[in-house]
């Protein structure tokens, strides 16, 4: 978490972006794991010498597998560089896109209700999703993605969004 102070009155008490260290790892594991299967396989009933364009399958197979992975790591590229959270002093504004970008702010007078959403692995290596959800909307609701420990993101958010609003009337000093 980093901590800005922009000129306008808008303090930022955060930035964050999505935490894709464990998708990265995990998907390492896994194709890493599955590559292994294959080529034991083709060891296995021989087929890691044929020749395809006169390259070994078993070459090909570690190309192949290289591709897919690159692929699907390039998906948690592009949400890291994608999506963007800022904590202010009065709310919380979600930025998403690259290209075309699509930016809510979310004020406490908005603000309805927050969940935090951990799988087996998020609880184990400490990340998760937030949903907030705001009323004005239709009870809609944004979603903040693989967020480095989202207990304590939370915790700041609820401090921002349930801070009281206080208002000052001038009051009025007419006589009758």
């Amino acid at each position: 978490m980093s901590k800005v102070t922009p000129n306008n009155s808008s303090t930022v008490i955060w930035t964050l972006q999505p935490w894709i260290i464990p998708g990265v790892l995990f998907r390492t594991l896994i194709f890493t794991l599955v590559t292994t299967v294959i080529i034991y396989l083709e060891f296995l009933f021989g087929a890691n010498s044929n020749l395809f364009q006169g390259v070994t399958m078993l070459t090909w197979t570690i190309i192949a597998m290289a591709l897919i992975w690159l692929i699907s790591l390039l998906q948690l590229f592009i949400m890291k560089i994608s999506n963007t959270y800022i904590l202010r002093n009065d709310g919380i504004e979600i930025r998403e896109g690259i290209l075309s970008t699509k930016s809510y702010m979310i004020v406490s007078l908005g603000f309805s209700d927050l969940e935090v959403i951990r799988s087996l692995s998020g609880r184990v290596l400490n990340y998760g999703n937030i949903i907030i959800r705001i009323q004005s909307e239709k009870n809609s609701q944004r979603r903040m993605k693989l967020i480095k420990n989202p207990m304590k993101v939370a915790e700041d958010i609820r401090k921002v969004m349930t801070r009281p609003i206080v208002r000052i009337e001038e009051k009025n000093t007419e006589t009758k």
